[in-house]
């Protein structure tokens, strides 16, 4: 008896970290322009961002800045010959909730629900010509007194930007 509950218990952890471990929990990745001209003379890129909540600023920077990284280029705000911008753009999903005869409605479900994307862009620094376009994004449910994870939100928002960025072409040393 006690062998059939340590296998099920086996399985079932299994389980559930098969599940943890998918590709990205959730945060999805789109390539929207990628990669005209010669993408090896850049070499280093600076970084702004854009309508970000605040607590989300150092996530998204450090996450993208590994990210890039990876593909061979340094962040230079200051020479920097590649200039990235991420903005968020949100969408709100909710949908309106009817009043009833007595002017008011009951338990609305008092959740936000909206798509976070995050844009992604990057421009010659000397033509101002895009170069590479994509997103990041998910889907919220946001109920009241609930709060961001930022250890599990960083595994995502770094994956998602690998997933995003795979398509951009590394640079050889």
């Amino acid at each position: 008896m006690n062998l059939r509950k340590t296998a099920f218990t086996v399985v079932l952890l299994s389980l559930v970290s098969a599940g943890c471990a998918q590709k990205n929990l959730g945060v999805g990745a789109a390539v929207l322009n990628c990669c005209p001209g010669n993408t090896e003379a850049y070499t280093a890129f600076s970084l702004t961002l854009e309508d970000l909540p605040a607590f989300l600023n150092p996530v998204m920077e450090q996450e993208f800045t590994a990210a890039f990284e990876k593909k061979g280029l340094v962040r230079d705000d200051v020479n920097s010959d590649l200039t990235v911008h991420l903005k968020l753009l949100r969408q709100d999903l909710n949908e309106p909730v009817p009043k009833d005869d007595f002017k008011g409605h009951l338990a609305p479900g008092d959740s936000t629900r909206f798509l976070a994307d995050l844009l992604i862009e990057m421009y010659d620094q000397t033509t101002n010509e895009l170069i590479w376009s994509g997103t990041i994004g998910r889907i919220h449910d946001v109920v009241p007194g609930e709060y961001m994870h930022i250890e599990r939100a960083q595994t995502a928002i770094a994956a998602a930007f690998d997933e995003a960025l795979e398509s951009y072409p590394k640079r050889e040393p």
